[in-house]
């Protein structure tokens, strides 16, 4: 409990601007997926299906991120 009213005393600052904020991220998260389905429908709409990526590529991938954890026995 010591913690939510420590949370509640920092976040309770009545001079910012919380709802240009709240505002702000909602339209950017509207704008960032209205291009996602735009992206998506161009693909959609073309004659040709969309390119795979090459077979070899992702194996490769997932190495080299799994590399960067050491492997638990």
């Amino acid at each position: 409990m010591d913690f939510l009213q420590r949370l509640s005393q920092f976040l309770d600052r009545p001079l910012f601007p919380w709802k240009r904020l709240v505002l702000g991220f909602s339209l950017g998260q509207f704008v960032f997926e209205s291009f996602l389905t735009f992206r998506q429908y161009r693909v959609l709409q073309s004659p040709k299906p969309p390119r795979r990526p090459r077979q070899g590529s992702l194996p490769r991938r997932f190495r080299q991120v799994a590399s960067l954890w050491p492997r638990q026995s």
